[in-house]
This record gives structure tokens, C-alpha cells and sequence, in this order.
């Protein structure tokens, strides 16, 4: 008998054994509970996500720094004016407010992740009223009381506080709402705030008694007889 004939019959034999193997593999396999079916859905959907973070996350930081882009324009005004809040306040709560914005709604889809079944929300109303109470601290710290009824830090409290709302205008997607607001801030500090300062001083010149005149001849009493 050849010997390309003995090979071939070789090696079908070993083809059937593989296949007799595979079968009883397949027969000794259990089925998949409906546990085993849950768990591996909720591998594949962390998986999933865990693949969308990278785009997600260049999207989410270049609307950070947008935010704080905007938010330094505010605070170089301020930095010029030897506020107390200047620019690296002003790109901190811009920025925070943004990533705060963006924040809670991820952390609803982390949860949810985790438990599809959870009924878990997020509301936007209530994490704006968190960033309102925390401005309004930040803010009060920068008004300064002086002798007498002069306040000082109210313009720039107001800035602060406007800041925050640009920052969360860009979260939602308002770029060229809050760039807008941004830059008319800027021209109110600028501008308006030079034409104030003109009136103020204008205001308290006009206050003020105005000097005595001293003539030459006032010096001299004319009821006085010469001697």
C-alpha cells in the first residue's frame, strides 16, 4: 500500500477524534444561567463605556478649558485693577462650574452602568442651586466693609458670580452664549467702569466747599487809619 494513502487515512482518523473531543466538550458545557447572561450584558456595556471615555473625555476637557479660557477673561480685568480676585480665580470658578455640570450627569451614567435597573436621575436645577450657594460664599469674601458706609468688592463679587454662569452656559453647550456674555463683562468693566469713576469724581468735586480766594489787599484792613 503507498504511503500517501496511510497518511491520509491517518489523518482522518485524527479529524474524527477532534471532532469526538469538541462534541463532548459541547455536551459537558452547562447552559448559561440567566445570572451568567446579566453579568457578562453588564461586562459588555462597562466595556463599551470604558472605550468611549477617551473621545468623551477630550470633548468634556476641551469644554473645561473653554470655560476657563472665558472665565480668565474676566479675571485679567480684575488682576489690573489689584482686586483680591483675579485671574486664576476667575478661570477656577468658571471652570469648576462647568466641570461640575458635566460631572453630574456622569456620575447618573456610572450608576447606571452599574445597575440598569436603578431609576437614578440626575436634576440640573438642584446642581445649580449648589453651584449658587458655593459662589455666593466665595463671593461675600471678597466685599470688604470699610469705615463708614463705603463697601468695597461688590464689582467684583458680581463678576464672580457672573463667571459661574458662564461656565455653566458652556457645559451645556451655550459656547457662544457665554463667549458673548464674556466679552460684554469685559466692556462693562472697561468701559463702564471708566465712565463711572469719571462721574463719581465729578460728583465729589462738585461736594467739596470751594477754597478761599486770597486778594493782595485783603492783608491790609482798609478801616485801619495809616500811621
Amino acid at each position: 500500500m503507498p504511503s500517501s494513502i496511510i497518511q491520509r487515512g491517518r489523518l482522518a482518523d485524527c479529524g474524527r477524534q477532534q471532532q469526538s473531543a469538541c462534541r463532548e466538550d459541547f455536551l459537558e458545557t452547562p447552559e448559561p444561567t440567566s445570572a451568567t447572561v446579566a453579568s457578562q450584558r453588564q461586562a459588555h456595556i462597562l466595556l463599551d463605556h470604558r472605550r468611549m471615555l477617551d473621545s468623551l473625555d477630550i470633548t468634556q476637557l476641551q469644554t473645561i478649558a473653554t470655560a476657563g479660557g472665558l472665565g480668565a477673561l474676566l479675571g485679567i480685568e480684575r488682576e489690573f485693577a489689584r482686586k483680591p480676585a483675579g485671574v486664576r480665580t476667575h478661570i477656577f470658578v468658571c471652570a469648576g462650574a462647568s466641570m461640575t455640570m458635566l460631572l453630574a450627569q456622569e456620575a447618573v451614567n456610572h450608576f447606571q452602568a452599574l445597575e440598569p435597573d436603578s431609576m437614578l436621575s440626575a436634576d440640573p436645577i438642584r446642581v445649580l442651586q449648589a453651584i449658587v450657594v458655593g459662589i455666593s460664599f466665595l463671593g461675600a469674601g471678597t466685599i470688604v466693609h470699610q469705615k463708614g458706609e463705603q463697601v468695597e468688592g461688590l464689582t467684583t463679587a458680581a463678576s464672580i458670580f457672573l463667571t459661574a454662569g458662564i461656565g455653566v452656559a458652556t457645559a451645556v453647550e451655550r459656547t457662544a452664549l457665554a463667549t458673548s456674555v464674556a466679552i460684554a463683562a469685559v466692556f462693562v468693566l472697561l468701559v463702564v467702569g471708566c465712565v463711572e469713576n469719571r462721574i463719581a469724581w465729578w460728583v465729589s468735586r462738585r461736594k467739596k466747599p470751594n477754597p478761599p480766594i486770597n486778594h493782595p489787599d485783603d492783608s491790609h484792613d482798609r478801616c485801619t487809619p495809616d500811621v
